[in-house]
């Protein structure tokens, strides 16, 4: 493969600007909540970030209650800490880590395993969105975050399917060139 980048069908969403950042953070933020087992380099600092964006999100709302988002960062840190201890534990008892760019494993394989994970990936977005209109009924600043988050994945879930089948696609071109060059091989070392 040509990039990089690839990681057994999953890639690391690209980061090349603040505005691709914010957009990769408040991703991360919504995938910590449905994945495990993230690869150490893609969740590199962006739970940083991710912590930023959530504390200062509360500000564009200044007359609703920030607590729930509030609390929503809490679960968010807290979670990141155990995915932390988790990678810490798992490498003491010497179980291989995930690819280092891996977006980590959706916890709903535990309870549709037969689904696939890219499938799953691609239905998390359309399942939490309406979770985010519930919570937006309660709190807008978490709902609306919950599902600008979503949305957002739902992108970078399309584009990097969308990327993962053009990879494909070039690996098939490449082998087709490569048997239409051997073919010519053959009929050379003939004559």
């Amino acid at each position: 493969m040509n990039d990089p980048n690839a990681a057994h069908g999953q890639m690391q969403r690209p980061q090349t600007n603040w505005i691709g950042a914010i957009i990769n953070c408040m991703v991360f933020s919504l995938e910590n909540f449905l994945h495990t087992d993230f690869g150490e380099r893609y969740i590199a600092a962006k739970p940083v970030l991710a912590v930023i964006i959530m504390a200062l999100f509360p500000a564009l709302f200044s007359h609703c209650d920030p607590g729930p988002m509030y609390l929503f960062l809490l679960f968010f840190i807290l979670i990141r800490i155990a995915g932390r201890l988790e990678r810490v534990i798992n490498r003491w008892r010497g179980r291989r880590p995930a690819h280092s760019l891996y977006t980590g494993r959706p916890i709903l394989m535990r309870f549709i395993p037969f689904v696939g994970e890219v499938w799953i990936k691609r239905l998390e977005p359309l399942l939490v969105m309406p979770v985010g209109l519930f919570l937006a009924a309660g709190n807008p600043p978490l709902g609306i975050y919950v599902i600008i988050s979503a949305f957002l994945l739902l992108l970078c879930t399309m584009s990097q399917a969308d990327t993962i089948r053009h990879q494909s696609l070039d690996m098939n071109d490449q082998l087709i060139e490569q048997e239409l060059a051997q073919e010519q091989f053959e009929k050379i070392r003939r004559y």
